[in-house]
């Protein structure tokens, strides 16, 4: 597909989520909504999948494999890239390799990625490799497919980040308006009470000998 009617096409999808998340506005229910249909829109096909393990064989352990990337090969942020909005990218790979990773980085041209399986021999090597597949399909980027998904995901992520926030911002205004009219009220009726309570005696015994 030519870049610019794929850009086109997740703008349509951008505004579709929109659509679809306008009747959770103001309701907690919208980042989890988000979350769904970000996956749904802009998950990475490859990630989706659910591969499955061979037959275990051996002992269960806890390998360590560490992965070392060259940064400046690369015209783009590594770290971000395989992190990608939210770190759902990160989660993904882990959720597809059954691994967990974690990433260091420094000044220098190097990122170690430290990938940490437990399961049985057999199964924990097949995990590594899976993990280093789906960490070089998303640097690969292959059709610019990683990319798009994750700009058109963090532009959603975004717009719903200024809702919430402007709905806490009506809600405080709400909230402080309430109080001050609270507030208010309750000096009428103080004011009230000072100016009888000042009033001349006689007054006040009229008062209490009506109520008699």
């Amino acid at each position: 597909m030519p870049p610019q009617k794929k850009k086109q096409e997740k703008l349509k999808q951008i505004e579709h989520i929109m659509d679809k998340l306008k009747p959770f506005y103001g309701c907690h229910l919208l980042s989890i909504m988000m979350e769904f249909y970000v996956y749904e829109f802009f998950g990475i096909e490859l990630l989706k999948m659910t591969p499955r393990p061979p037959k275990p064989l051996g002992v269960v352990q806890t390998k360590h494999f560490d992965l070392l990337i060259k940064k400046c090969k690369y015209k783009f942020n590594v770290v971000s890239r395989i992190l990608g909005p939210a770190g759902s990218t990160v989660q993904a790979i882990q959720q597809f390799s059954g691994s967990r990773l974690q990433l260091r980085s420094d000044a220098s041209c190097d990122l170690h990625v430290k990938i940490i399986v437990q399961d049985f021999q057999n199964i924990s090597h097949w995990r590594i490799q899976r993990a280093k597949d789906a960490i070089a399909y998303v640097l690969q980027n292959k059709d610019g497919e990683v990319s798009s998904n994750q700009k058109a995901e963090q532009t959603v992520r975004n717009r719903c980040r200024e809702i919430i926030a402007a709905s806490h911002r009506y809600r405080s205004r709400a909230a402080h308006r309430a109080d001050n009219a609270v507030i208010e009220e309750n000096k009428d009726g103080q004011e009230k009470i000072s100016n009888y309570l000042r009033g001349p005696a006689n007054e006040i015994r009229d008062h209490i000998h009506e109520h008699q």
